[in-house]
């Protein structure tokens, strides 16, 4: 019998096929190939990966827990019960320099921008921020899936890949793949109104800086798990 996991990138769904399916994940880790192993994989573009990655930092950052009961937090009323409730116990989130980045930009396309900016205080600040080795910033598909070389050297381990694109969808066919009778249900979504809107030089930041991400979107298209479509779709951001 042969086990199965999912490959859980950050802000790509990950959450919520753990909660309703069940599924064993590999997470904030690496992917390594392990024996009698099947493996499921979840993508998003890119560019909205990154944007839903800085929100979700900087909106935990920025919760009001003034009427929250840290023995009381669910997905529910509250965007990640857990770092939530590391807020409230010890003042900071995940860890001081990080959280102090992530406050030094308003807005995801801050961020972006200022990857190329003339400030090189700024631009140092941004730089550090993508590559600080935690969250989900700078653990992006490339990161997990190593370049595409994963999906290269194991893809007869590759059970299904499916895209937040057609999230309700291709819930519905790992269900059918996997003979479970669920219902899809969203489990965690950002209630905060978060500015998502992105100028043209950050499009092109992101798209230029998360270069594995691209690589390893067409590696997934040249084994037949993504369509050519949606290769050409992940450069755009609508």
């Amino acid at each position: 019998m042969e086990k199965v996991k999912l490959i859980h990138i950050g802000k790509c769904g990950g959450t919520t096929l753990v909660e309703t399916l069940g599924l064993k994940e590999i997470h904030l880790t690496k992917a390594n190939p392990q024996p009698n192993t099947k493996y499921i994989i979840w993508v998003r573009n890119p560019i909205k990966r990154f944007v839903s990655a800085f929100n979700f930092s900087k909106g935990i950052i920025d919760t009001d827990t003034t009427n929250l009961n840290p023995n009381n937090l669910n997905l529910n009323n509250c965007l990640a019960p857990y770092w939530v409730k590391r807020k409230m116990l010890y003042n900071m989130v995940f860890h001081p320099h990080y959280d102090n980045l992530i406050k030094t930009f308003k807005t995801a396309n801050h961020l972006a921008e200022s990857l190329t900016s003339n400030n090189e205080e700024l631009k140092n600040k941004a730089y550090k921020l993508m590559s600080f080795p935690m969250e989900h910033i700078h653990f992006g598909i490339g990161w997990y899936l190593n370049g595409g070389k994963f999906i290269e050297e194991n893809n007869e381990k590759i059970l299904f890949v499916g895209t937040v694109e057609n999230m309700k969808e291709d819930f519905n066919k790992l269900c059918e793949l996997l003979d479970i009778k669920k219902e899809y249900t969203h489990m965690r979504r950002n209630s905060k109104k978060m500015d998502k809107s992105l100028t043209k030089i950050s499009i092109e930041n992101i798209i230029n800086y998360y270069k594995k991400d691209y690589k390893t979107l067409k590696v997934l298209n040249k084994f037949g798990h993504l369509t050519d479509d949606y290769i050409k779709n992940s450069t755009l951001y609508t």
